[in-house]
């Protein structure tokens, strides 16, 4: 029986914001906030089997609500261990503030989460699937993530931005004043826009310096979501809004490979006919790293897996 105390750690480590309070501590800052609270939010946990229950002891005894879906039969199952089982799918997804799936693969479960099921969930909930990634439709995550945001800066901090920024096809919109800019974010709500940055500058720490050539720990204070360095007010005109979304770069961990992409096992024995590249390499960069490694490194191992699997 395995019990993947993983999938317990995953919610501590991005409600509590471990990863951000580390590289503040480690960059010679004080702790810059302290995330959410486990307690008292409610764990939503799709599957009700040994793994996924073990899962709720553990979830139960740092004081979470845990609630159920599943099967027909899991849902009776739970029920009739006196669990909460939501009264539908819908609203299993729409008030868990972490959903967690522990449910076998196999040909009536592939792809049984929808792109319904994660539209529903709140823009701060969590997903976690530490069980297989094909029990998620095929572009149901991509098309819930392929979201764009709203970046936007003060007269200020312009000259701090990266090139790609002063670009001449670079886009942009730019007002006088925040009220000026703020109808003219397509694809957003107007009313939230306006609160969300008001509640941003009400949040900025005045009292600790910026200093843009470090981790400064100028962080805000008391958002859901908080910024954790280089926190300055949005207050000098003319305002910029770039419209951006996310993308991989690389990970910092990943697979151990030799100089042929071959992976390694822990005796650093290859495994026949295994190779890898991109971002599943890992050991290739700790702390920081220089602009366009990430496309160097893939370039550098792809080239390098591409010749050791055509050796075969």
């Amino acid at each position: 029986m395995m019990l993947r105390p993983e999938t317990d750690t995953i919610f501590a480590d991005r409600e509590r914001e471990i990863p951000e309070q580390v590289a503040s501590i480690r960059a010679g800052h004080w702790q810059s906030g302290v995330g959410r609270t486990l307690r008292g939010r409610t764990l939503g946990l799709y599957g009700y089997g040994r793994i996924a229950q073990a899962v709720a002891t553990y979830a139960k005894a740092i004081g979470m609500n845990v609630q159920w879906w599943a099967s027909d039969d899991g849902r009776a199952r739970a029920q009739a261990d006196g669990e909460t089982v939501a009264p539908s799918r819908n609203a299993f997804f729409a008030t868990s503030d972490i959903v967690s799936i522990h449910v076998r693969l196999k040909p009536t479960t592939r792809g049984i989460i929808t792109a319904d099921d994660l539209a529903a969930m709140t823009p701060r909930s969590l997903f976690v699937n530490t069980s297989r990634a094909g029990l998620v439709a095929p572009g149901a995550l991509e098309a819930e993530v392929a979201h764009f945001a709203w970046q936007t800066f003060d007269a200020k901090v312009l000259d701090l931005l990266y090139g790609e920024y002063h670009f001449h096809d670079a886009h942009y919109v730019e007002a006088d004043t925040l009220d000026a800019l703020i109808p003219m974010l397509d694809g957003v709500d107007h009313a939230q826009a306006a609160q969300t940055l008001n509640a941003y500058n009400a949040a900025v720490d005045d009292g600790t310096p910026f200093d843009p050539t470090i981790l400064d720990g100028k962080a805000t204070q008391g958002l859901p979501l908080a910024k954790s360095n280089w926190a300055q007010r949005l207050e000098q005109g003319p305002f910029r809004a770039y419209p951006v979304t996310g993308g991989i770069t690389f990970t910092y961990g990943g697979l151990k490979v030799d100089q042929t992409g071959a992976v390694l096992t822990g005796t650093n024995a290859p495994i026949p006919g295994l190779y890898a590249c991109g971002e599943l390499v890992g050991s290739v960069f700790f702390n920081g790293y220089p602009g366009g490694s990430g496309l160097t490194s893939g370039a550098v191992f792809g080239r390098c897996a591409g010749y050791g699997a055509a050796s075969i």
